[in-house]
């Protein structure tokens, strides 16, 4: 599934919440879109998971214009104010609930089971804060790609939580060749660094610098 913004826009002028962008997102690369200024990287993300209607522009699914929006078919993972989890909240009530949003079973074996895949169950009962900032990427991109009808991901400013960019970049790519789409809202700096040492011929093409 291939999601196209089709010089979608909120607002006006410079003080715009989002200034005319088009871009896309699916097949088998993760693409990057800078957005670093005020809310714009979540009213991007918000805007890319059909959550937020725009004033201009259009947004399509495989070339065809999207009716119901693509709000179905792409989540929003650990947007800030949307789908961020908790710091304070025990990992194990975020599987849970993630299993929850997944229409999968949420009984504590199950969540043990997601916990112990990916190597941490020790940390269970922690807060959601000591989970390590690729470990968490992970776990919540894995728990959003499972859930029903799920086709493409929405990430938002990942690198926030810290951690080598190159780690986590390589756990999006892993998920973008199992199919699922991956659009990454990121800094310049930090989609630069990823443009830079990616060894495929895609980057120049799936780099967007917004504004």
């Amino acid at each position: 599934m291939i999601v196209t913004l089709d010089g979608v826009r909120i607002g006006n002028g410079t003080a715009a919440e989002l200034p005319e962008t088009s871009l896309a997102f699916g097949g088998g690369t993760p693409t990057l879109a800078v957005a670093e200024t005020g809310r714009r990287p979540v009213v991007l993300s918000l805007v890319a998971g059909g959550r937020m209607r725009v004033d201009a522009g259009r947004i399509l699914i495989d070339g065809e214009p999207a009716r119901s929006g693509p709000r179905r078919a792409v989540a929003l993972v650990d947007t800030p104010t949307v789908g961020e989890p908790s710091d304070d909240v025990p990992l194990r009530a975020v599987v849970r609930e993630e299993l929850g949003f997944a229409r999968r079973r949420a009984g504590r074996r199950a969540v043990n089971r997601v916990l112990d895949a990916h190597g941490l169950l020790p940390l269970a009962r922690f807060p959601f804060r000591a989970v390590p900032p690729t470990a968490r990427l992970r776990l919540l991109t894995d728990l959003a790609a499972s859930r029903p009808g799920v086709r493409a991901l929405v990430v938002t400013s990942p690198e926030r939580h810290g951690g080598a960019p190159e780690e986590w970049y390589e756990v999006l790519c892993g998920i973008a060749a199992r199919g699922v789409g991956v659009l990454v809202v990121t800094t310049s700096a930090i989609a630069g660094l990823l443009a830079a040492e990616s060894a495929g011929p895609h980057t120049a093409n799936d780099l967007v610098p917004l504004f």
